[in-house]
């Protein structure tokens, strides 16, 4: 059973509750991207650690991390992926002790219809470093989760409603 941190991050809860409470509609799209610096990717994993082989974790960092959000998007929509296909690119980034950055694109498609876009990344400067969920509804509404702590709905009001979710899952 699956006890991945992504479930239990406020910002993610809230957006499940919001998703259930219809404020996409009935979701038909989602998004997510994950970029994480390299410059921690090679602090946390510097070349010749076990997460570049292959045999001991089953790919490289990249497909590691991937578990988090994939789970967390079957737990979110309460539905199984149907279907996947996967491409990747891995870049030797000299300048971090020639660990592997990677760019990994995932195409998915849930049982009930869904389709999505997978992509992380890990050939960027701490300026680009950032998550974003991002899920389209069939009332034209989407609703964005961006990083950990803010959700963003852009609907047919002009003003966008924004709340800010603190780690401890509290609104402000």
């Amino acid at each position: 059973m699956p006890v991945l941190n992504f479930r239990f991050a406020p910002a993610y809860v809230k957006a499940k509750e919001m998703i259930r409470s219809g404020v996409v509609g009935k979701p038909v799209a989602v998004h997510f991207r994950e970029f994480i610096q390299a410059m921690d990717l090679a602090k946390q994993w510097p070349a010749g650690s076990w997460a570049w082989d292959v045999k001991k974790n089953g790919g490289y960092p990249d497909f590691t991390l991937s578990v988090w959000s994939i789970d967390m998007l079957r737990w979110m929509f309460e539905k199984d992926i149907e279907s996947v296909e996967w491409m990747s690119n891995y870049a030797k980034l000299e300048e971090y002790g020639d660990i592997l950055g990677y760019n990994t694109m995932g195409i998915i498609k849930f049982s009930s219809g869904i389709v999505g876009s997978l992509h992380y990344g890990a050939t960027v400067k701490p300026s680009a470093s950032t998550s974003r969920l991002e899920v389209y509804g069939d009332n034209t509404n989407v609703l964005h989760v961006i990083w950990n702590n803010k959700i963003v709905v852009y609907g047919a009001d002009p003003e966008l409603r924004e709340w800010d979710i603190p780690a401890s899952g509290i609104e402000s």
